[in-house]
């Protein structure tokens, strides 16, 4: 099988793997299935890694949406962040690179998990932590961490390169549509001038 019918075969695959996901409705398996292929077996093929994007952001939105769903009437808090100017990132240096970016950023937001505070890939670059009544004293301080540790970052595509995330925080029950008030912070914080928090 020659390099363009195996590229194929693992795109034909993914999508099998996408009708299969909605058949179980997006279970937190698939979702793990997936990162594991992505971690143990890296590919540089851009159009095999973009469609693996495309369902990992498929997999993350899903399963934020089922949370969410099963915390409405529940107070709760959202923290929305978006990697300020990233698509200089993909146009200037590769996709792999800003893969590379997102990957580091998911890893600084893992951190600040628990069982009270989840973290969801929510669309290209924007990410969502959903903190939960208990952890909710402590949101602005995490949002803080969490943009302070992605500006210390250094990357090994340019040593010179400073990469800040802006963010939007809000609190409230699900029929305050919370998601739409973080969304609005996250806005304000990106017309004020980036690389800080909103709540």
């Amino acid at each position: 099988m020659d390099s363009e019918a195996k590229e194929q075969a693992v795109i034909d695959f993914l999508h099998e793997f996408m009708e299969l996901c909605e058949t179980n409705n997006y279970e937190k398996a698939e979702l793990y299935t997936i990162l594991k292929v992505q971690r143990e077996y890296p590919t540089k093929n851009a159009a095999i890694q973009k469609e693996l994007t495309f369902v990992l952001n498929q997999l993350y939105s899903k399963l934020f949406d089922q949370q969410n769903y099963t915390l409405a009437g529940v107070v709760n808090g959202i923290i929305m962040m978006d990697i300020d100017d990233f698509k200089q990132v993909n146009d200037n240096y590769g996709h792999l690179n800003g893969d590379i970016v997102l990957k580091r950023l998911g890893q600084i937001i893992s951190k600040e998990t628990n069982n009270e505070i989840k973290a969801y890939r929510y669309g290209g670059e924007e990410f969502i932590v959903l903190v939960e009544k208990p952890a909710l004293p402590y949101i602005k301080a995490i949002s803080q961490r969490i943009r302070r540790h992605m500006e210390e970052q250094e990357w090994e595509f340019n040593k010179d390169l400073v990469l800040t995330i802006s963010i939007g925080c809000a609190i409230g029950s699900g029929e305050d549509d919370v998601v739409q008030k973080a969304d609005d912070n996250l806005y304000i914080s990106k017309t004020n001038g980036k690389n800080q928090v909103t709540m």
